[in-house]
């Protein structure tokens, strides 16, 4: 839509009345500039340059869609309208394109400048969409340009719009400024009376110089009435917190001078409601520290400004306080006292060049430290305000369009002494009132006084403007004069260079385009410069238009690179546009060790941590992360905390969940032997009541079970189990007795089955929980069924030692050891104490119930004593007892307990198969001695006559099981290694048919096939990996369910022992032992003839012929008593044997 004021600004001369009634006459934007180009008239003042193209001969532009005087976009300023006129001038009266200065407060802000320039209605927006930027325009050049918000024209250049986007044409010789200014009324006396340099800020330091006496005194030289010549603080917002622009005011105020010994106080009071507010004298001045005890001693400096927006006022205030400066700053109360209050006293102030408000008053800038960007980037503005660059600015096809135009106005130059010169003829002339006292004919004198300067700027064919280079007949670039025919528009990526030629005899400047250097860009065209790439940015080729980011890897600290740095080797950064070498980070898997890879002498600095505990960091500058620690993108050992205190979010290699490092050692690695007890993902992270070495230790109060986690005493802090273990022995002892005096007739009754079943199941419960021993991770399904199964097969684990006294690893263990011997030493006590009794104990019997225990129970003893050498490997090389993480092979500890434990296992294991091995070698010519039999009974009595020895089968089999952790770490190995020992007995148990009882032997024999199916299962749990939760879920399931089985089946077997041993069970038994002795006698009594018998055994299948060999054997013992077959016998003779006087049965004094 047209812009409201559109009309006002292309009014000319006495053709504006005519223009405007025209305007009201279309509605439409086509149908009004139509009607503005037809009532457009010259301008009607008088030609300023006597040989200029008169008005009748000039043209409008044709920038844009329809031609259009060249509209100048004017801030509201002297030197800015001067500079629009000189081009007005320029463009109408030596190129003949119609003009026009717009001139308008608004115009003020560079960043509406900009907006302008593209055509935007909104130019003000805060957003590129706030702006409406539709392209259509009759606005195509503006001097005096702030590139304080050139950031405009890169959002839009990168919007993607095809809106022409502005472009510099030319930058101007000087800087635009604000600073602190003192006049030649106060500085030329101060010289020479006193050699006071006023023109430095140091000077008016109260402690060394008195300034005061060349400047007026504010408390008798200035109005202070209302209205006066200075506003009231009263009166101001700025200088109070009861409102928003006075609120951050003074809380910026407070903030600087916090960092300096500045008292608030001096500067800041409150009233009575609360209110926050600057001191003022006499309501209008607010003093320095160094003169508000005597004001009359204060040097006035004047701002200017509005109630809540007070010229500088942050930085004035500021430098007067942090730098003890004896000023009164005071606030003009309008503009026009602003200009005559330094004019008609003596005063410094603030003022901004350039400007011909004080020119005449030969201002000098009072000088302050160089501006300090990092400084007023925290508000901290004690510095020189920064300077900015100035320049000419014009529509995006300017030069496309309007190339004369563009390139004349490339080649203006305007020196500063020019500028002050016009600014200082304008101010005499309205100081004098003279009828010439505007800019227009300032501009138009200075142009004729320099008429050949001015025309020098106009281009030949190859005079390209700024924004253009020279082109050859091909319409390519060229920078040879000889082959130039005319100019052409710069392409982004490269930029229009200034340099001297000469051709057709005259020597002029001119602009190639020349490509960008690697490390500069231009993303638009028509640039006069390129732009530098940014720190973390690079621009590899020449003839860049965009500045790349640097790759992951690399960085760049400096601006303008063709390349970036190479971070070292193994490293990377985090994100790409690196700035620094200290974004280069250790990628991920990888960590940036403490120890200099380059010089290991040296120490990172921040490493602060005993330097003992960093690990040597090899060549590189990142390390592998060590085994099972995880390395996040950037770890750094720097971050690791040196103790507990110094725990924080930090990055760096941090342990996985079930592993476990030190303080001492954080990159030493630790196994636990659950992810329970170490959380892991910080050092030394233990869940409650671990500790030490892969949270394998209890604190006081709490006991380690089977599965290696840490459990409250609770009541077993008292000694109860010791003490009902004392009392509980003896009192099982002489329950035990009564059946364990029973003889070899009784060997075969009930009670003697149930015994083998109990055993049987025993020795199945510790096989399986050492199975369980072996998985990695026992499922929860299976740890709350079968958990108890692993306490079984270290039953010593069960006595709670550490609930009854706190003591270390080793006295536990030895305590442990010595549980059997500890059990042996009950025993003798109680047979020593009913000794002398009546109720005298059997020594045989007691011999028999001790090594009967004993051998229940030999599985968890061999356990207990290959503990020390069941242990496995750590990340870091290191190894662990399996029972006790927190001690390590190489720990004087383990060390000192080898022999101990080596003695052990001679004592428990070789001493008892000494002893098996001389009972079962003796067992065939001493088995009818009662002594003997009852002696030995634990290893014979749940043995067939013809299986005596298998006792040592079952001392082998636990030797092997409880070395399976000892020999073996690998799980996968152990599995091999269970599964194979049971196979063998498995084996062995079909061959031999070892038990005595059928119903023990079914049992042994399908509980030994479940843990072989138990087996062909562990892989599920030791390599699963693979599999999912509900899988390894599953597997469990099932491994419980054939466990159950074993238990259900020995369960029956126990009821149908009940039912076997009930009186109608026997009764059938006898009467069909009965009728098979009839058939037995019947088919005996056809066994005499040894022909029909070889040829009867010689067809028999193997099996039978076996079975018949063995029942022969059998027979021929029991029968004759012959002792040949390695077949017990504890009769004295054979049932039918005869003595040398013809008679015949077993009790027969004499026997052979």
């Amino acid at each position: 839509k047209l812009n409201p004021r559109l009309s006002r600004k292309f009014k000319v001369g006495r053709v504006a009345t005519a223009s405007k009634g025209l305007l009201m006459l279309f509605s439409g934007r086509s149908l009004f500039f139509t009607a503005f180009a037809l009532c457009w008239r010259p301008h009607v003042e008088a030609t300023c340059i006597s040989r200029g193209i008169p008005p009748g001969d000039r043209r409008n532009s044709t920038i844009g869609d329809e031609a259009y005087p060249l509209g100048i976009v004017s801030a509201n300023w002297d030197s800015s309208e001067i500079m629009s006129n000189i081009i007005k001038i320029v463009a109408e009266e030596l190129i003949g394109v119609n003009s026009n200065v717009d001139t308008d407060p608004s115009y003020q802000t560079s960043r509406r400048v900009y907006g302008t320039l593209a055509g935007c209605t909104n130019p003000s927006g805060a957003t590129l969409a706030d702006r409406n930027c539709a392209g259509t325009n009759a606005y195509h050049v503006a001097p005096e340009v702030w590139d304080t918000a050139a950031d405009v024209i890169d959002e839009l250049g990168k919007s993607g719009s095809e809106i022409p986007i502005p472009y510099l044409v030319s930058k101007y010789p000087y800087l635009a400024k604000e600073a602190i200014y003192v006049w030649n009324k106060s500085y030329e006396p101060a010289y020479d009376s006193e050699s006071l340099a006023l023109t430095y800020f140091k000077t008016f330091n109260a402690s060394w110089n008195d300034p005061q006496p060349y400047f007026s005194n504010i408390e008798t030289d200035f109005d202070m009435s209302t209205p006066g010549d200075l506003f009231k603080c009263s009166s101001m917002d700025q200088l109070r917190d009861n409102t928003a622009v006075g609120n951050q005011t003074i809380s910026e105020f407070l903030a600087a001078i916090d960092k300096f010994p500045v008292d608030p106080d001096s500067a800041i009071e409150t009233d009575g409601s609360g209110t926050r507010k600057f001191k003022c004298h006499n309501d209008v001045w607010i003093l320095g520290p160094s003169c508000s005890a005597n004001p009359s001693t204060c040097v006035p400096i004047i701002s200017g400004g509005a109630a809540d927006d007070i010229w500088h006022f942050s930085p004035l205030v500021q430098k007067i306080f942090i730098y003890n400066l004896p000023l009164a700053l005071g606030v003009a109360g309008s503009r026009s006292l602003y200009d005559t209050l330094p004019r008609d006293k003596k005063t410094l102030a603030l003022w901004w060049s350039p400007d011909k408000t004080f020119i005449d008053m030969a201002p000098a800038e009072v000088v302050f430290p160089a501006f300090a960007a990092n400084q007023w980037a925290v508000n901290l503005k004690i510095s020189t305000p920064q300077r900015n660059a100035i320049g000419l600015y014009g529509h995006g096809e300017l030069a496309s369009k309007e190339r004369v135009l563009a390139e004349t106005l490339s080649a203006m130059t305007v020196k500063q002494y020019h500028l002050e010169g016009m600014l200082l003829d304008l101010n005499d002339r309205k100081l004098n009132s003279l009828p010439n006292a505007t800019t227009y004919s300032v501009a138009c004198d200075w142009i004729n006084a320099n008429e050949d300067a001015v025309r020098a700027w106009l281009p030949s064919e190859i005079k390209c403007a700024g924004g253009t280079g020279m082109k050859n007949a091909f319409g390519d670039y060229t920078s040879e004069a000889a082959l130039a025919t005319g100019c052409l528009w710069c392409s982004a990526g490269k930029f229009s260079e200034k340099i001297r030629i000469t051709h057709g005899g005259s020597t002029f400047n001119t602009f190639v385009c020349t490509d960008c250097k690697p490390g500069y860009r231009t993303a638009t065209g028509g640039r006069v410069e390129c732009d530098s790439c940014d720190t973390g940015t690079f621009a590899g080729a020449p003839g860049s238009t965009a500045c790349t980011l640097c790759p992951l890897g690399e960085y760049n600290p400096k601006k303008s690179q063709g390349a970036c740095a190479m971070c070292p080797n193994l490293m990377t950064t985090a994100t790409e546009g690196s700035e620094n070498y200290v974004q280069c980070i250790c990628p991920e898997e990888f960590y940036r060790p403490c120890i200099n890879a380059l010089n290991k002498s040296q120490i990172r600095p921040g490493c602060n941590c005993d330097p003992g505990r960093y690990a040597n960091p090899g060549r590189d500058m990142c390390k592998p992360c060590p085994e099972a620690m995880t390395c996040l993108e950037g770890a750094d050992e720097l971050n690791t905390p040196c103790s507990a205190e110094d725990e924080q979010d930090g990055n760096y290699p941090r342990p996985n969940p079930k592993f476990y490092v030190e303080y001492a050692a954080p990159m030493s690695v630790f196994e636990c032997n659950s992810a329970y007890s170490c959380p892991g993902h910080s050092i030394q992270n233990c869940v409650e009541a671990h500790y030490d070495i892969a949270c394998g230790r209890c604190e006081d109060g709490w006991y380690q079970d089977s599965a290696g986690f840490c459990q409250g005493c609770g009541v077993l802090r008292q000694p109860i189990v010791p003490i009902c273990v004392a009392v509980g022995l003896p009192i099982a002892m002489i329950v035990m007795y009564r059946g364990a005096s029973q003889d070899v007739e009784k060997w075969g009754s009930p009670l003697n089955e149930m015994l083998g079943i109990v055993y049987v199941g025993l020795i199945y419960s510790q096989t399986v929980g050492q199975a369980m021993n072996i998985m990695p991770a026992v499922p929860p399904t299976l740890d709350g069924a079968l958990g108890w199964t692993e306490g079984v097969s270290d039953i010593s684990g069960l006595m709670r030692v550490e609930c009854v006294a706190k003591m270390s690893y080793t006295g536990r263990y030895v305590l442990k050891l010595l549980m059997p011997v500890i059990g042996l030493v009950i025993m003798l006590v109680t047979y020593g104490v009913a000794y002398p009794t009546r109720f005298r104990l059997d020594k045989n019997i007691v011999f028999s119930m001790y090594l009967s225990g004993f051998n229940s129970l030999f599985i968890s003893i061999m356990n207990l004593t290959l503990q020390l050498f069941q242990t496995y490997p750590h990340p870091n090389g290191e190894w662990s007892l399996n029972k006790d993480p927190a001690i390590l092979e190489s720990s004087m500890e383990w060390k000192g307990l080898v022999g101990f434990s080596a003695l052990f296992i001679m004592m428990y294991c070789v001493s008892l198969a000494t002893a098996m091995i001389y009972a079962i070698v003796k067992a065939p010519a001493n088995f009818h001695r009662r002594e003997f039999r009852l002696r030995w009974k634990f290893i014979l009595m749940q043995m067939r006559p013809s299986a005596y020895w298998w006792a040592t089968v079952n001392i082998i089999k636990a030797v092997f099981l409880a070395a399976t952790t000892a020999v073996f770490y690998s799980p996968l190995n152990q599995t091999v290694w269970l599964g194979t020992g049971l196979l063998f007995y498995f084996l062995g148990v079909f061959q031999v048919l070892p038990w005595r009882s059928r119903t023990v032997l079914y049992l042994d024999v399908f509980m030994h096939y479940l843990l072989a199916a138990c087996c062909l299962l562990m892989p599920f749990f030791i390599i699963g990996d693979d599999l999912s939760d509900d899988d390894i879920e599953m597997v469990a399931t099932f491994f419980m369910v054939v466990v159950g089985v074993g238990f259900m089946w020995a369960f029956l077997s126990v009821i149908g022992l009940f039912q076997i041993a009930s009186r109608g069970s026997q009764r059938i038994w006898v009467l069909y032992c009965s009728e098979q002795a009839r058939n037995m006698v019947e088919a005996f009594q056809s066994l005499k003839d040894k022909e029909l018998m070889s040829e009867i055994l010689m067809d028999l299948p193997d099996v039978d012929y076996s079975i018949c060999v063995e029942a022969m054997q059998i027979l021929s013992v029991e029968m004759f008593g012959n002792r040949e077959t390695r077949r017990l016998n504890w009769r004295k003779t054979g049932h039918i044997s005869f003595n040398s006087k013809g008679e015949r049965g077993p009790e027969t004094a004499d026997w052979f």
